[in-house]
């Protein structure tokens, strides 16, 4: 019975861009090495900044964005998915981000700053009834 990887470094991907299930098989290879092939053959970005890259071994079907998170259970992953108009009523992944622990995907989704103080006035402060409709001044004639 042969073996369907008879050298190590060996990777094959089953599927291509529209294809809602991928086949990878690999033996001690890279993890880098295996999304960057996976990426070439489903057409998305790939960017790969973990100081991890360790060999993986895999036989596995499945629908490529779950493929992915299991390739890489512990790493740090970014995965983005979009309508595709050549993949109808499917999304297909259009970036896979490996980052380094504890890295944030991009400064654009960081939570925005917090305004500054507004500069002190020297008015007085408003009880607030003056401004409400309905509201009659206090009397404070009695």
């Amino acid at each position: 019975m042969a073996c369907p990887l008879a050298n190590a470094d060996e990777i094959r991907i089953s599927g291509r861009v529209c294809s809602s299930q991928v086949r990878v098989v690999a033996r001690d290879v890279r993890l880098s090495t295996v999304l960057a092939r996976m990426a070439q053959s489903l057409g998305f970005e790939l960017r790969f900044a973990s100081e991890d890259d360790p060999l993986i071994s895999i036989d596995a079907s499945g629908q490529p964005v779950n493929l992915v998170a299991r390739l890489a259970p512990s790493e740090n992953l970014s995965v983005i998915q979009v309508r595709d108009p050549r993949c109808p009523e499917q999304q297909s992944i259009a970036r896979v981000w490996v980052l380094a622990k504890g890295a944030e995907v991009s400064p654009r989704n960081a939570l925005p700053k917090p305004a500054p103080a507004a500069p002190e006035t020297a008015q007085p402060p408003q009880s607030g009834f003056d401004d409400m409709p309905g509201q009659a001044p206090d009397d404070t004639t009695h």
